[in-house]
């Protein structure tokens, strides 16, 4: 039976489709690639392979950069709550994420409520009366600054 329709490696074994070392002529990974330039002068398999390797990089970085993003947006909705405080509890980013990948705003407000419970975290509370000018009984005012006592 031929193969000669299959894809190449396809029916060799894994360890054959490892792919050899590139050589050193490889451009920068930030190069452009012109009509005549170097890596026009390679074979087409080591181009398409350094293509490829450039790909899967570019992958991996646009996939942190998601990943730094949907942090930022967890940590800026805790309300107050310490980010470094609330990673350390049991709770991973893909447990706060929707299934579409974004951030989940309730599943963000529960895990930060068990964060706050599992370190003995007290919410913050109002304080009603705190920069309404309201004089709190025994405070110390201006007028009692300058008055003899004694």
């Amino acid at each position: 039976m031929s193969d000669q329709g299959a894809p190449v490696g396809e029916n060799m074994a894994p360890e054959a489709q490892a792919d050899p070392p590139v050589a050193a002529t490889e451009p920068a990974g930030d190069a452009v690639a012109e009509p005549g330039g170097e890596r026009a002068k390679l074979p087409r398999e080591q181009r398409y392979r350094i293509e490829r390797n450039e790909a899967r990089a570019e992958v991996e970085r646009l996939g942190a950069t998601v990943e730094a993003l949907q942090r930022a947006q967890v940590e800026a909705l805790l309300g107050g709550l310490n980010p470094n405080v609330f990673w350390r509890s049991d709770v991973t980013l893909a447990d706060l994420l929707a299934p579409n990948g974004t951030v989940d705003e309730v599943l963000v407000a529960d895990a930060a409520h068990q964060a706050r419970e599992l370190f003995g975290i007290k919410a913050m509370q109002p304080v009603p009366e705190l920069g309404r000018g309201v004089e709190l009984p025994g405070a110390n005012s201006l007028k009692g600054a300058f008055t003899k006592v004694g």
